[in-house]
């Protein structure tokens, strides 16, 4: 297998694909359990068993990248609301 795809193509590839599935989905859980079957499809499919240790790794990738895009929304509410000092939690109200 080459290296550069296992090293380089795969973990971006996995990283924009969970980026996409969070926003769509709202499920970190959800997001690496689909790269982790994708994965493990395409290592029967193409590469063979010795690929499946790969989309464990790609896999725990996946749910590190989609907690991150989970949490950024959030610390970017609080962040506006500590300039603006308005309230996060209730979107409706003006700012006080």
């Amino acid at each position: 297998m080459n290296l550069i795809l296992l090293l380089i193509v795969f973990p971006l590839a996995t990283i924009i694909f969970s980026i996409a599935l969070e926003r769509l989905l709202n499920s970190p859980i959800l997001v690496s359990a689909i790269i982790f079957i994708s994965f493990v499809l395409i290592a029967y499919l193409a590469f063979g068993t010795d690929f499946i240790i790969a989309a464990v790794v790609y896999a725990f990738i996946a749910l590190i990248t989609a907690i991150i895009v989970s949490i950024i929304p959030g610390i970017i509410c609080r962040i506006n609301c500590i300039n603006n000092k308005c309230c996060c939690n209730n979107r409706n109200r003006s700012n006080v």
